[in-house]
């Protein structure tokens, strides 16, 4: 954490001594956007169980560079669970089709249902 915080300094530093119209702006941020999932698993009496009906989604979408997932919530919760997934892309109509067929494949292939999805811009 040393090292990322004095790398950061560094990073800020930086960017705060070069001339306004050289920083980054807006229409040059790389957009990045998360997807959290409620889900529902009726009949998941384990925690055991619940992550091995799970692991799929890891599995499938964690080996890409571009998109990060993680249990956000209800980790000991037998029939429920939160995951959020993030990702970043060249424009955002890409980042949100993307996420989109997260969602869409995770409703067709999942032995649950999801309850919520919300779907937020963070740049």
């Amino acid at each position: 954490w040393l090292y990322l915080s004095r790398r950061l300094a560094v990073e800020l530093t930086a960017l705060a001594a070069q001339p306004l119209s050289s920083r980054p702006s807006k229409q040059n941020a790389v957009p990045i956007a998360s997807l959290t999932l409620d889900i529902q698993l009726p009949a998941c009496h384990s925690l055991k169980e619940k992550r091995g009906r799970l692991r799929g989604l890891r599995d499938k979408f964690g080996k890409d560079a571009g998109i990060a997932m993680s249990e956000t919530d209800f980790h000991d919760v037998h029939d429920s669970a939160q995951w959020c997934v993030v990702t970043i892309a060249a424009d955002s109509s890409l980042v949100q089709s993307r996420l989109r067929k997260i969602e869409d494949y995770i409703r067709a292939n999942l032995d649950g249902y999801i309850t919520d999805s919300r779907l937020e811009f963070l740049r």
